[in-house]
């Protein structure tokens, strides 16, 4: 069957709609609107020697812009901070600060080990102590998602491929951040599927601060994100009405100018699939 001039228009119309949706997030959470899902996150940060001084406070740095676009609070996101090296230390447990000040002010008080780097142990740590009830972890639930959050730039000198295993199969979703020479075979071992998803590599780190809006926007809840601009867009449409606006079905019309603009409907890519499958 040719295509008609109305199934284009039909194309366009789709396309205009689901870009409005992706924008949507985007401006949610510049505006500081964005919602996250309760969470419990432990971010686990090697500080071993290969860690320079200035670099550990790019990845402070790193921490509290993500932390600054999360949800926090006893019923939303909750945030942890384990630090390792050859040994593992507890800095920051997921009951210690319940605002986004207290814990981005404890971050910056974090100061490195500069010792190896035994990324496992970190992670035993983190599966037996940080993600534990006493620390202030939640009991597991279907709509509490526990995260960790691994930045390295070396070479594990213990085994990370069965505790990860381990955290993985306990519930723990693992993303897992490279920094210059790194071993990436070590990062796919550790990290949760799909990889492309949760292995992240940065050259150095001073541009680790690339990946802040990757880690927001992963834990933006959409669905309030989009219920919140229902919210603002009905609030909008009400103060139109009020200003020499008038609504006929889907169409808002100015009462002296008779120009519309016309709402978009909300579809999705599987509508579209179907019409093209239609063709």
């Amino acid at each position: 069957m040719t295509p008609t001039p109305l199934f284009f228009l039909l194309l366009l119309g789709l396309m205009g709609a689901q870009a409005t949706v992706d924008l949507r997030t985007a401006a949610a959470m510049a505006a500081g609107l964005c919602k996250t899902r309760p969470t419990d996150i432990v971010f686990i940060v090697d500080s071993s020697r290969s860690v320079r001084p200035s670099e550990f406070e790019q990845v402070k740095v790193f921490l509290a812009k993500v932390i600054e676009g999360l949800d926090v609070g006893p019923n939303a996101t909750r945030v942890g901070v384990v630090n390792y090296a050859s040994r593992v230390k507890s800095e920051v447990s997921l009951k210690t600060h319940r605002t986004k000040a207290g814990l981005i002010k404890a971050v910056t008080k974090i100061e490195p080990l500069s010792t190896g780097t035994m990324t496992g142990l970190a992670i035993q740590f983190a599966l037996n102590v940080a993600f534990s009830e006493s620390e202030g972890a939640r009991v597991k639930s279907p709509d509490i998602s526990k995260v960790a959050i691994i930045v390295t730039d070396g070479r594990p000198q213990d085994n990370v491929k069965e505790v990860a295993l381990r955290a993985r199969d306990a519930g723990i979703e693992i993303f897992a951040i490279g920094v210059g020479r790194v071993d990436m075979n070590t990062l796919k071992q550790m990290a949760s599927d799909p990889l492309d998803d949760h292995v992240d590599y940065v050259e150095s780190y001073s541009v680790i601060e690339k990946l802040t809006k990757k880690f927001q926007e992963a834990f933006c809840d959409k669905d309030k994100n989009s219920n919140k601009h229902t919210e603002r867009m009905s609030e909008k449409r009400r103060e139109t009405e009020t200003a020499g606006y008038e609504k006929d079905g889907d169409e808002v019309i100015r009462a002296d100018s008779r120009l519309r603009y016309v709402q978009s409907p909300a579809v999705s890519w599987a509508a579209l699939a179907s019409c093209l499958a239609a063709f």
